[in-house]
């Protein structure tokens, strides 16, 4: 007989089944009563081990004994034809079944009621009480402790402990505490229920890690904070290969123990380390521990160089797996930091900004391919679009991740700066709320609530609640830093001198912005521009922190010019990152006011901090444009005019710097506090006025205002007869500067020696008004008026200046430049004449004489827009799309809707590869009209874009005939058809033997996307033979590529008398001289 059958026959396995059956449901009973009356843990275990212990001895007394009538018997003293062992067998059939059947209702009844809550959707605006809903599944993870022999295993105990914590971070209802908060915990010796009492949390997770060369052992215990007892505990004792299989299993066996509502799908997707890639891993947690040691460093030289160590970890993790979605996501943060230049390790990288750019937009692309989740995926896209700076979708994308991932506070701060991005203060407010509720518990919560509270609430309550935080986090040099600053927004200075000398103490060697906030409050100016020596670039921050003093200096000129260069680097995320301040003002640079234009956002004025340095010693003044109060409104050319001549009369006085005029008469029309407005010039004083022009009579008001109070200095009213005008505008101009000189020490101006006939200044202010008007027949009227003037006073240069300008908008070169030279001769420093002389030059093919004159001309006045479209044609037109946009980018700046100025502009946007902006930029002059002739520098925008279907889309709205727009639209779809070409080029000769834009010069670019190449040529050349200018600024753009490299081009070149000019002062990247040959590409 075998032994198997032997067991059977004493009923030894219906014994052992039943024992089970009975145990569990028993354990299950008393689980349920013990939970009931709050009994600890270790009592359910110990009923447990009791249990196990049972079991061999029921299996014993299964067969060495039996059940019989007369009692308990050993199994060898019962006959075996008189054994009942078959009938009891039956019974334990019977209880087995019944047990079965008790198994399968608890079983039952746990999943229908005690299956846990529904899952806490969570909003990015979740209200404090439903984050204190969720308290009681909360946990901190603590460091793991290294106790390897060599101690050199602490990287992967730290990492794995922090990717442990970003695991549970994805449980929708559990809470989990910042890392910041609980690794300041490593190597504490405080108990475990008082380090859990001051993370405001209810579960801490600690373990260890040792190590050998092939071997891990990982040990792990979840222990309950109120009684201190473990509710899991595990040891993994593996090879190195399984180090993945560690940290998933214990994320998952944590949020199992915790009794979280995640399905065990969403658990195990939860737990996924992103890689199967062992190596892969273990240079990513690398990764981590360096970037965290890094962000514990005073010198931000040394943090740099972690933070650029910790990228080259991710690196190589990417490397080894492509598919690892957190190192793809850590090195495009990586990228991001760089071009974000408030933070001191931007820029470090010594890339140019759009190749950070295209770094950033690599790793975070094969971060959206690799996502292991949708919740990871919409997470990147909305990095993506927040960078791209499409606002509104990336508020919607964060949106939808934090309903997925509540708990994400890196997430939650970004979707913080966003709203400040788009000036949305409500949300905000909601955000703040959360962070609130959170800073006793978290240190994150509370660094981020002082940092932006006073940005959107009152500054005092802000810094009410953040000194709160500072005294439960009294060492984090962050949030002393914050407060410091929400103290200043509050205007309480004597407590903030306070927190800055506590600051001075931790931090070595300080802050220049606590510096600089300190002396500005206590009116050192000087003291606040030391600060300013110390910034020699080598800082990532150094940009940032220059222009926030230049902003407590109150010094606007330099405030907008330090940021410029971001406007220029191709990427507008960069500049767009000050969006977040609410003192920055985005009106100075166009294309950033062009973003904010399409995502619809609306930014209040910019706020001026309470403690902005006193002005400097140095007297200034800004004169607003004088408000026309005359019955007739055609009489606004006269109030501009007289606001002109006070202005010119003002730059005379020594010492003191007088606003230009393009930037007071961006004011004119707003409805705006003198305060603000002297605060956006930079100057001390502002001047405001009315005329009154009543035939013969003339009334003025001036009052002279001091921005720093908003008082009247000096105020009076002038009552002439018109023929004084003149003496009118040098007496207010001299009672100014009387003021001015009591106050300040300035000098009156010396009178103008020059004086011409009341009807003849008429004359020249009605011209210069038909002059920026730019008709036809505006120029005819105000050539006639300039005439007029200089016919009856040949001295007056501003005249011959304006007559200069004129001729050479009407293509009159000869006139032009007799003006402009006699203009010269009376006013050498005149900008108006040199920049029409240098057009001459320009348009005559004289191109050296061209370029000293615009040289000259940048030298006095390098914010004219006139002379920024004149001289940014030149170099357009040369080839020198190295200095367009610093050129055109000012002019732009100072007056954006003169058209032949967007065009030269949108051309230098092209050129330095901002297509986009271009577009942006020429839609916006066309909608506005008069500038139909710009759709051939669209055209050129469109394609840089690489947008394929937009020529055809612009010409079928261009404003041309619509026999024209078939012609051309019949060429684009018939391509390689010589018919069709020749029809196209028969529309550019027409155009080219009329007068005006008919064809708005299409027909030339449709011939270059056919690549009909011999045709342009050829037109180029009949114009060049009939003694037609070098007209194209688009030459070098790379929609001409193909038009360059014919052979003709080098032909045109020639006839212009280029090479011969570049001979000597330098070849363009585009062209170069190849022994006798020219060649371009």
């Amino acid at each position: 007989m075998s032994f198997f059958v032997e067991l059977k026959r004493r009923n030894v396995i219906r014994v052992a089944i039943a024992y089970v059956l009975l145990g569990w449901a028993v354990l299950q009973g008393a689980d349920f009563l013990l939970d009931l009356s709050g009994a600890p843990q270790w009592v359910i275990r110990a009923l447990a081990v009791i249990g196990l212990v049972g079991l061999p001895f029921a299996l014993f007394f299964a067969w060495a004994f039996e059940m019989t009538p007369e009692g308990i018997k050993r199994e060898s003293e019962v006959d075996r034809s008189q054994s009942i062992r078959p009938q009891t067998g039956r019974k334990l059939n019977g209880i087995i079944i019944g047990l079965l059947l008790v198994v399968i209702a608890l079983m039952a009844v746990e999943r229908v009621f005690f299956a846990g809550g529904a899952k806490s959707g969570g909003s990015p605006g979740d209200a404090p009480d439903a984050a204190a809903a969720s308290a009681p599944k909360s946990i901190a993870v603590l460091p793991f402790a290294d106790l390897s022999q060599a101690r050199d295993q602490e990287w992967f105990a730290d990492g794995l402990a922090e990717e442990i914590l970003n695991a549970l971070v994805r449980v929708p209802d559990l809470w989990v505490a910042a890392r910041t908060s609980s690794f300041a915990y490593k190597g504490s010796d405080k108990s475990i229920s008082g380090i859990a009492e001051e993370l405001g949390v209810d579960h801490v997770l600690e373990g260890s890690v040792r190590s050998s060369a092939d071997r891990i052992r990982v040990t792990a215990q979840l222990i309950r904070a109120s009684d201190g007892f473990h509710l899991w505990s595990q040891n993994y004792d593996r090879d190195v290969a399984d180090m993945i299989g560690i940290q998933e299993d214990l994320a998952r066996s944590i949020a199992t123990a915790l009794e979280t509502s995640m399905d065990p799908a969403a658990l195990a997707q939860m737990a996924q380390a992103g890689t199967d890639s062992v190596e892969a891993y273990q240079e990513y947690l690398r990764g981590l521990q360096v970037q965290s040691d890094g962000l514990a460093l005073p010198d931000p030289s040394r943090a740099t160089a972690s933070f650029k160590q910790a990228y080259e970890h991710f690196e190589r993790a990417r490397a080894l797996d492509p598919e690892f979605f957190d190192a793809h996501v850590q090195a495009a943060t990586y990228w991001k930091v760089q071009l974000t230049p408030s933070r001191t390790d931007s820029g470090t990288s010594g890339l140019e900004p759009l190749q950070m750019l295209r770094e950033y937009n690599t790793r975070i692309g094969q971060a959206i391919d690799s996502a292991r989740s949708e919740a990871d995926r919409i997470r990147s896209l909305a990095d993506r679009a927040m960078v791209d700076l499409r606002l509104r979708e990336a508020r919607r994308l964060f949106e939808q991740y934090l309903e997925l991932r509540p708990n994400d506070e890196p997430a939650r701060f970004e979707y913080a700066g966003l709203l400040g991005m788009l000036a949305e203060r409500e949300p905000f407010r909601e955000v703040l709320a959360y962070w609130k509720a959170r800073g006793d518990a978290d240190v994150n919560a509370a660094n981020y609530y002082a940092n932006e509270a006073y940005r959107v609430i009152d500054p005092s309550e802000a810094a009410d609640v953040s000194l709160g935080f500072l005294a439960r986090w009294p060492n984090s040099s962050a949030i002393l830093y914050q407060v410091h600053r929400t103290l200043m927004w509050a205007g309480r200075f004597r407590e903030a001198s306070e927190l800055a000398a506590r600051y001075e103490a931790l931090v070595p060697g300080g802050d220049e912005l606590v510096r600089a906030r300190e002396a500005c409050a206590a009116g050192d100016r000087a003291a606040a521009e030391r600060n300013l020596e110390g910034l020699t670039g080598a800082r990532g921050d150094d940009l940032s922190v220059r222009w926030l003093i230049y902003n407590m200096l109150g010094d606007t000129r330099n405030e907008v010019e330090v940021l410029r260069p971001l406007e220029q680097s191709g990427v507008p995320f960069q500049l767009a990152s000050f969006l977040g301040y609410t003192k920055f003002d985005p009106r100075p640079y166009p294309s950033l006011m062009a973003i904010l234009e399409r995502e619809g956002v609306q930014r209040p004025p910019p706020a001026a901090p309470p403690f902005r340095c006193p002005p400097p010693a140095e007297p200034s003044v800004a004169v607003l444009p004088f408000v026309n109060m005359s019955a007739d409104a055609g009489q606004e050319y006269f109030s501009d005019g007289i606001t002109e001549e006070i202005i010119n009369a003002l730059v005379r006085v020594p010492g003191v710097k007088v606003a230009a005029r393009t930037s007071v008469f961006a004011f004119k029309g707003r409805e705006q506090d003198i305060r603000a407005i002297g605060d956006e010039l930079g100057v001390t004083h502002v001047v405001e006025g009315s005329v009154r022009s009543d035939g013969e009579q003339l009334r003025i008001t001036a009052q002279l205002i001091q921005v720093q109070d908003g008082f009247h200095l000096w105020s009076e009213t002038f009552d002439r007869p018109r023929v004084n005008v003149f003496a009118i505008q040098e007496e207010i101009a001299a009672a100014i500067a009387g003021v001015l000189t009591e106050q300040l020490g300035a000098q009156a101006p010396a009178p103008d020696a020059l004086r011409i006939s009341v009807q003849a200044y008429d004359d020249y202010l009605r011209g210069r008004a038909h002059l920026r008007a730019r008709s036809d027949e505006g120029l005819a009227e105000a050539l006639r008026l300039f005439e007029s003037v200089t016919a009856a006073h040949p001295d007056y240069a501003p005249a011959w200046a304006a007559l200069a300008i004129t001729a050479d908008v009407l293509d009159d070169h000869e006139p032009a430049e007799r003006h402009a030279l006699r203009a010269l001769e009376l006013d050498p420093d005149n900008v108006d004449a040199l920049t029409a002389l240098g057009a001459v030059y320009r348009d005559t093919g004289r191109w050296h004489q061209a370029a000293a004159t615009f040289e000259r001309a940048m030298a006095l006045d390098a914010d004219s827009p006139q002379l920024a479209e004149d001289y940014g044609e030149f170099l357009a037109r040369t080839g020198r799309m190295d200095k367009l946009l610093e050129v055109t980018s000012q002019g732009y700046a100072a007056d954006p809707f003169l058209v032949p100025l967007v065009e030269v502009y949108a051309v230098a946007l092209i050129a330095a590869g901002r297509s986009d902006e271009a577009k942006e930029v020429l839609e916006r002059t066309i909608a506005r009209g008069g500038a139909d002739w710009l759709h051939r520098t669209l055209a050129a925008a469109l394609d840089g874009t690489g947008d394929g279907s937009g020529l055809r889309a612009l010409i079928s709205g261009a404003p041309i005939a619509a026999a024209s727009r078939t012609v051309l639209l019949d060429a684009l779809d018939r391509p390689g058809d010589p018919s069709a070409a020749a029809a196209a080029s028969a529309l550019m000769a027409e155009e080219r033997g009329a007068s005006g834009y008919a064809q708005l010069e299409l027909p030339e670019i449709v011939l270059l996307q056919l690549g009909d190449v011999d045709a342009v040529i050829a037109n180029y050349r009949e114009s060049a033979a009939g003694g037609g200018a070098l007209d194209n600024d688009e030459w070098f753009l790379p929609i001409y590529q193909g038009f360059r490299a014919h052979p003709g081009f080098a032909e045109l070149l020639e006839t212009y008398g280029l090479p011969a000019w570049w001979d000597q002062a330098g070849w363009p990247e585009f062209c170069r001289r190849e022994e006798q040959r020219i060649v371009c590409t």
